[in-house]
């Protein structure tokens, strides 16, 4: 069957509105009302808003209350009591600009020195952009509301350097969005430097130091006992090592030639077995004893002199 309403403009009036227009071909008898159907494509939803026109003396209609720069699809469906006609063609439309709806997000403070400071924002989000962002509008007032600086950035920056501030005094900034339909709401901070007290260290405690020196006591005394144990046991491994030397006129001091100690030499029929047992006697740590190793020549001189005079008969006797 044939159109017989046809859209003929769709236009945006503002940025919440838009105004459409229709023909509506032969005499329409059969035509009890329009319905407007139309969906917002930026989010990509299928489903369809609708509106009603009744009147059919008029052939204009305004769609209100749509979305900030948003683009829509728009088309007419004519009907007769519950039967509904030939949809008309479609035509889209977007919303008009508008300045954005929510301030700049994460805004904070970053001192660089007692006199400047650096701004730091994020863009709002994306849904309260309300068209495209131009940039940001920063202003910097005092304590009595006078304004110090303001300053406009394009919208890739999102940061500002704030020089010559006064240390001690409490400054109020704003950061604004902007489109090219003006500035959007505004984040507000307070900007405000001190100096930082210097720190202060807090005293010991007298257990604190009490404690310190106890376990520094302990500490000392038992490497001291631990060291002064090893001297001692080495000490007594040394003294155990040792062997009384032997000399031949200390034979005296053990009660006379009878009692000292005589090694039998064995004869040579008797050394055959020795070699298959084990020593009867004890033995002699040569290293120690002087009389091998340490022994000294003696001068073989006499240790007192006198003279011998032959006797003489006196020639005067004779």
């Amino acid at each position: 069957a044939a159109k017989v309403v046809t859209l003929k403009e769709l236009r945006a009036s503002s940025s919440t509105s838009c105004i459409l227009s229709w023909e509506i071909q032969g005499s329409g008898e059969y035509i009890e009302g329009l319905y407007i159907r139309y969906r917002d494509l930026s989010g990509g939803s299928q489903q369809f808003n609708m509106a009603t026109v009744l009147n059919l003396d008029t052939t204009s209609y305004t769609l209100a209350n749509l979305r900030k720069y948003t683009k829509y699809q728009v088309f007419l469906v004519p009907f007769f009591k519950t039967i509904d006609g030939q949809p008309s063609n479609s035509m889209e439309v977007q919303t008009c600009e508008d300045v954005p709806s929510a301030p700049p997000d994460n805004v904070e403070v970053r001192w660089l020195n007692s006199t400047a400071a650096f701004v730091h924002w994020s863009p709002p989000p994306p849904q309260h952009f309300n068209g495209i962002l131009t940039g940001y509008t920063i202003e910097l007032r005092d304590s009595a509301n006078l304004e110090v600086s303001k300053m406009k950035v394009n919208s890739s920056q999102t940061s500002v350097l704030l020089r010559n501030l006064t240390q001690g005094t409490l400054y109020s900034a704003t950061v604004r969005a902007s489109t090219s339909e003006g500035n959007g709401p505004a984040a507000h901070m307070t900007v405000r430097h001190t100096p930082a007290p210097y720190p202060v260290v807090p005293a010991p405690r007298l257990w604190h130091v009490l404690l310190v020196v106890a376990t520094t006591v302990v500490i000392v005394t038992a490497f001291a006992a631990t060291y002064y144990l090893r001297r001692k046991q080495a000490m007594t491994k040394q003294l155990g090592h040792l062997s009384v030397p032997v000399n031949g006129t200390d034979l005296g001091l053990m009660g006379g030639v009878k009692e000292a100690l005589w090694i039998e030499v064995p004869h040579d029929n008797h050394r055959k077995h020795m070699t298959l047992e084990s020593s009867d006697y004890a033995e002699v740590d040569t290293q120690n004893l002087s009389s091998f190793y340490n022994s000294r020549k003696e001068t073989l001189t006499p240790y007192a002199t006198t003279i011998l005079v032959p006797n003489r008969q006196d020639s005067c006797s004779e």
